[in-house]
């Protein structure tokens, strides 16, 4: 394959050009003078339509695709480290862009990659020096009006950047793989603060976790949640892990295995944002979970949008035919407390009841047990 590709790129340009392989399968050419009417852009579109044709190896056929970054001297560089440096940058931005495969680098380009590397060094000291803090937000039953459950948010409280928001630095720890170690953090503080709650009296809910899926992948994941329940001594059935739709992907009967394995732990599991992602429903009723969260982007359009509507009821119902109970995120209004609750809707969670809490104030909320306002003249009792 690879000679086949060396093969393709040596066509396409001149024999006063340079075509090497750097390692692995990466390529670089590198074109010492101008190629007349062909322009750097259009040879790059030209090789990609190369790339492109169907290559046969061993009787099968094979399709090829290609990122290409290029950089420009002496614009992007003036000498050859840093011209190869500027052209790999292109590469690896050209691979997050789905509708394109040729990247030109800019400046800009370099900006958000150091950018991307002072946040990925940032978290990596948050871990050491214990800069991350965990909110609350409650779950709230929609026929008692009680609160049954939180959800533990993750928040960076950082000093030279102040909170930072999690949809900024939860990617970047998902892409460095450093989530495995903050997700780890997480379920041992969720632990811990339960094991402070009980100790001080307070009457204690189940507190669900987000679990990233490269978290859940290490078949020994079981064993980092059960060190964190001993170390803090906490009720399993206090624990629920909040899974992705798209975990079993990879590998469904493996996944299953691990699910099989905390549900005889004792701990309790929900698929989080059902129907933002593409799972199997053959698989989904061999998970053994309670709860399927409805992403809070159906939510906010339930009483405003049909569709949204539709996939709302569709899910509560699909929630009820699998025995298991619907949670909608992101309520921020009484018309969508009222439909939900039309429709049947277990539970919510949302601003509508309330934000995210810090520690000290949901451990308040917890002390007195406030209930969700009588909606549609239901009666609630309040806990």
């Amino acid at each position: 394959m690879l000679r086949i590709v060396a093969a393709v790129l040596r066509s396409c340009v001149r024999d006063s050009d340079t075509v090497a392989r750097l390692g692995g399968d990466e390529f670089v050419l590198m074109l010492d003078s101008s190629q007349g009417q062909l322009t750097p852009a259009m040879l790059a579109e030209r090789i990609s339509e190369r790339l492109a044709e169907p290559v046969t190896l061993s009787g099968q056929q094979h399709i090829i695709s290609g990122s290409i970054g290029l950089s420009i001297y002496p614009d992007d560089g003036l000498d050859a480290e840093e011209l190869l440096r500027h052209a790999d940058i292109a590469m690896y931005h050209c691979k997050g862009q789905p509708c394109s495969n040729v990247q030109f680098f800019t400046p800009d380009m370099q900006r958000r990659l150091d950018a991307r590397v002072t946040l990925e060094q940032g978290l990596l000291r948050a871990l050491q020096r214990e800069e991350f803090v965990l909110h609350f937000q409650p779950q709230v039953d929609l026929r008692s009006g009680e609160i049954v459950g939180l959800e533990a948010l993750l928040r960076w409280q950082s000093p030279e950047l102040g909170l930072v928001p999690p949809m900024e630095f939860i990617p970047v720890a998902e892409e460095s793989n450093l989530i495995v170690d903050i997700g780890k953090w997480v379920l041992e503080k969720t632990c811990a603060t339960l094991r402070e709650w009980q100790d001080a009296g307070v009457p204690v809910v189940p507190v669900a976790v987000n679990i990233a899926a490269s978290q859940f992948a290490r078949q020994d994941f079981d064993t980092t949640v059960e060190d964190a329940l001993a170390k803090s001594g906490v009720d399993p059935g206090l624990l629920e892990l909040e899974l992705t739709e798209s975990l079993s992907m990879g590998d469904p009967m493996g996944c299953i295995a691990l699910m099989h394995r905390l549900r005889a732990i004792g701990i309790n599991m929900a698929i989080d944002d059902f129907g933002t992602g593409y799972s199997n429903l053959s698989y989904l009723k061999r998970f053994p979970v309670d709860r399927l969260k409805i992403d809070k982007s159906f939510t906010s359009g339930l009483a405003t949008n049909a569709e949204d509507h539709a996939i709302v009821t569709a899910v509560i119902s699909l929630a009820h035919s699998l025995g298991l109970k619907a949670i909608a995120e992101g309520v921020e209004t009484e018309d969508q407390v009222r439909l939900l609750l039309a429709e049947g809707c277990d539970e919510i969670q949302g601003y509508f009841f309330s934000r995210p809490l810090p520690e000290p104030d949901a451990r308040a909320m917890l002390l007195r047990r406030p209930a969700l306002p009588v909606i549609s003249g239901k009666s609630r009792g309040a806990g």
